[in-house]
């Protein structure tokens, strides 16, 4: 994937999905990255974005690793968490969704 740059400065990655939606994957700007770590990224389709902070990416990055490396979401037994940890998951079901949302 190519990496571009804004007018203002911030990377921008674009991306079309399996349904062939044209997504985006976008810095938030430049001046809203001070102090590192503070940062957000935009990611989403047309307009549809989620503004997600540099800590909640952190949290789902583990998640995201093991769906690439399992096919599932879950940590818990996993190498990145041998024991429960903030990120390690409890295998909760959300209110109303049971099974396979898909």
């Amino acid at each position: 994937m190519k990496v571009l740059h804004t007018f203002g400065g911030s990377e921008v990655i674009f991306v079309t999905d399996r349904h062939g939606n044209k997504c985006t994957l976008l810095q938030s700007k430049v001046g809203d990255y001070e102090p590192p770590k503070s940062s957000a990224i935009w990611l989403g389709a047309g307009e549809n974005l989620m503004y997600i902070s540099h800590e909640q990416l952190k949290a789902l990055m583990p998640h995201l690793q093991q769906w690439i490396k399992t096919g599932s979401f879950h940590l818990t037994g996993s190498a990145q968490c041998p024991e429960k940890s903030e990120h390690c998951d409890t295998q909760d079901s959300l209110p109303g969704l049971t099974g396979n949302p898909a």
